[in-house]
C-alpha cells in the first residue's frame, strides 16, 4: 500500500507545485497518528523555500478531498494519514480478485536495482565436503531458500547456487583421515584430521567399491567427496532446500592463474617470502594469493569464482556467510574493484549463530547417536517445516536461541502452530459452508468493528512487507508477516461470530476468512511448508 499512497501524494505535489519527487512513506510512531506518514514536506521545503509544516499543511488539504483518507493533519511537517475504511474494503476485494497481482509489483525491480530481464545469482550454504551439516548450515540454508522464493514469487530470475570447495589443504585432510581407515599400518592419522563415525563410514564403503590397489590420496578424495556431497544433498533434501548449481571449486584452476595475470598488470600483486601477495589499497595488510609451496588460498579461489559469476553475466550476486566471515568481506569487494567489478555488484549478508535448547539446557550431542549433533538429528526430532519456521523467527543477524520443548508444544506459545492452527481455523469455517461463497459485495453498507478493520489492515499489509522482505534480503520478514496476521485473525475469530444470522454481516465475515486463507496460501509457499488444514 506505500507504493499507492505515494503515487496519490505524487500526484498531488505535481498538481500544487508542478514538481516531480520521491517522498518516503512510512508507518507513524504513533498508531493515534494514523495509517501511513510521509516526509513529503520536508523534501520539497528547500525547493520551495517555504516551512515544511507550511507545506504540510497546503498537502494535507488536498489530500483531504480525496475519497481514499478519513483523515489527513500537518503534524510537526509531516502528513499523517488515516484513510478511510470504505478504502481499505475496497483493496480487500482487489486482493480477494487475485491476491497474487494484488501483492506483485514491478517498481520492485527498479527498487532493486535491476531490470526485468536480469538475473541474479544467490549463493548459500557451500558448507566444505569434509563433514556432516550442522545447525548454523541449516540456518544459512533456510534464509537463502526463503529468499529465492520470495526473489521468484515477484519474477526475479535467480539461480541458487552452492560452491563445493573440492579443492586445497582440506579436502586432502579429508581424503588422508579416509585413508587412515582403510589402511592404519600403511597410512598414519594425519594432524589436524577429520574424526568421526562418518570418515569410518566412506572407508568401509570404499573398500566395497574399491580394490586395495586403487588406494591413492586421488581417488579416494574424489570417492569421499562424493559421498560427503551426496550427505549433504540428502539432508538437504529432507530440509526442503534444492539448488540450480553446484560448482566445483576444481574447475578454477586456469581461472586462478588469469585472476593473478590481471592483478599482475594492474600491479596489484608482489612476490615476497616465495609467496605472491595481493597489495590491496584499502585494506590494512596484504593478503596471500599463492602460497610458497605453489598452493593457492582460499582467497585465490573465491575471487576467481566471484569473477567468474560475474563473466557469466549475473546482473547482481549475493553471498550467505556465517558472520565468522565478516572480516572476509572488504578484501574479497577490494579485489573485484580492483579487477573493474562494481563495488555493489556483490552483496554479502551475514547470518549469526543457531543454539538449541531443551529443559533449559543447550543441546549439544544427539540423543539417538551420542555424537555430535548434526543438522539432520535436528530435522528428525522436531521436524523440518517446525525448523524451517523458527530459523526465521529473527533477523538473520541476531543470534538465534531454539526452544525444542516449545516447538514440540502444541499450543499458542509454539509460533509455527500459532500460525498454523489460524488456517486451520479458516479450512473449518469454509467447511461450514453449504454453498461456494461469491465475492462481490463490498458496497454493501458495513460498519466494520475493531478487530476485522485490524484484520484487513495486517492482510493488506502484505503487498509492502513482502516488497520490503525483498529489497532488505530478509526472509524474516515474511515470518513477521504471518505471526501478526495470525494474531489477529485468532482475535477476530475470538471476538466475533463468522456465521451469524444477518446476511451483509455473514457476507462481510466469510470474506475475511477467505483473505486470510489466501495470504497464508502464499506466504506457506514462500516459506515453502506445509497448510494444514485440520489440526
Amino acid at each position: 500500500m506505500k507504493q499507492l499512497i505515494k503515487e496519490i501524494i505524487k500526484k498531488t505535489v505535481k498538481n500544487l507545485y508542478n514538481v516531480e519527487i520521491e517522498p518516503q512513506i512510512q508507518l507513524p510512531k504513533e498508531e493515534s497518528y494514523g495509517d501511513f506518514a510521509s516526509n513529503v514536506a520536508f523534501i520539497l521545503s528547500k525547493t520551495l523555500k517555504q516551512k515544511p509544516q507550511d507545506i504540510a499543511i497546503t498537502i494535507a488539504d488536498n489530500l483531504k478531498n480525496l475519497p481514499y483518507f478519513e483523515k489527513v493533519e500537518a503534524l510537526n511537517g509531516f502528513v499523517n494519514m488515516k484513510l478511510s475504511s470504505a478504502f481499505y474494503e475496497e483493496l480487500l476485494f482487489e486482493f480477494l480478485e487475485n491476491p497474487i497481482n494484488y501483492i506483485k509489483d514491478d517498481a520492485i525491480f527498479e527498487a532493486f536495482g535491476i531490470k526485468k530481464e536480469d538475473e541474479i545469482n544467490l549463493e548459500y550454504v557451500s558448507a566444505n565436503p569434509t563433514g556432516p551439516l550442522h545447525l548454523g548450515h541449516g540456518r544459512g540454508a533456510v534464509i537463502g531458500d526463503v529468499l529465492y522464493r520470495l526473489f521468484r514469487f515477484f519474477d526475479i530470475k535467480v539461480d541458487r547456487e552452492y560452491y563445493i570447495n573440492d579443492a586445497g589443504n582440506q579436502v586432502n585432510l579429508l581424503a588422508k583421515s579416509v585413508m587412515h581407515y582403510i589402511n592404519q599400518d600403511l597410512y598414519p592419522f594425519p594432524e589436524d584430521g577429520y574424526k568421526g563415525d562418518y570418515i569410518k563410514d566412506i572407508a568401509e564403503a570404499f573398500l566395497k567399491e574399491h580394490n586395495k590397489s586403487d588406494i591413492n590420496l586421488e581417488s579416494v578424495k574424489d570417492f569421499a567427496i562424493s559421498k560427503m556431497m551426496e550427505d549433504i544433498k540428502n539432508t538437504l533434501k529432507i530440509l526442503n532446500v534444492e539448488f540450480d548449481i553446484y560448482f566445483s571449486e576444481k574447475t578454477l584452476k586456469d581461472k586462478v592463474e588469469k585472476v593473478l595475470e590481471l592483478l599482475k598488470e594492474k600491479n596489484l600483486i608482489e612476490e615476497k617470502d616465495g609467496a605472491i601477495w595481493f597489495k590491496s589499497k584499502d585494506e590494512d595488510k596484504d593478503r596471500v594469493l599463492r602460497k610458497s609451496d605453489g598452493s593457492y588460498t582460499y582467497f585465490a579461489s573465491d575471487i576467481a569464482y566471484h569473477l567468474d559469476k560475474y563473466q557469466r553475466g549475473y546482473k547482481k550476486a549475493i553471498d550467505l556467510w556465517g558472520a565468522d566471515h565478516h572480516g572476509y568481506i572488504p578484501r574479497l569487494k577490494a579485489a573485484l574493484e580492483a579487477l573493474d567489478i562494481p563495488q555493489d555488484w556483490l552483496s554479502v549478508e551475514l547470518f549469526q549463530i543457531v543454539k538449541l535448547f531443551e529443559n533449559g539446557q543447550e543441546v549439544r550431542m544427539s540423543k539417538r547417536t551420542g555424537k555430535m549433533l548434526k543438522l539432520i538429528d535436528v530435522i528428525e526430532d522436531i521436524g523440518a517445516d517446525n525448523l524451517r519456521f523458527m530459523f526465521l523467527t529473527k533477523k538473520a543477524d541476531t543470534p538465534l536461541d531454539i526452544d525444542i520443548n516449545l516447538v514440540k508444544a502444541q499450543n499458542s506459545e509454539n509460533p509455527v502452530f500459532y500460525v498454523q492452527y489460524a488456517y486451520a481455523r479458516t479450512m473449518g469455517i469454509k467447511r461450514q459452508l453449504k454453498e461456494p461463497f461469491v465475492f462481490g459485495f463490498y458496497k454493501d453498507k458495513y460498519t466494520y468493528e475493531e478487530e476485522e478493520l485490524d484484520l484487513i489492515k495486517r492482510i493488506l499489509s502484505s503487498k509492502d512487507v513482502l516488497f520490503e522482505g525483498v529489497i532488505k534480503k530478509d526472509p524474516s520478514l515474511v515470518v513477521k508477516l504471518s505471526l501478526d496476521i495470525a494474531k489477529s485473525f485468532h482475535k477476530f475469530y475470538n471476538t466475533h461470530k463468522v456465521i451469524t444470522s444477518d446476511e451483509i454481516t455473514t457476507k462481510k465475515r466469510i470474506s475475511l476468512v477467505y483473505a486470510t486463507q489466501k495470504i497464508f496460501d502464499i506466504i506457506f509457499d514462500i516459506l515453502n511448508i506445509k497448510a494444514p488444514e485440520m489440526m
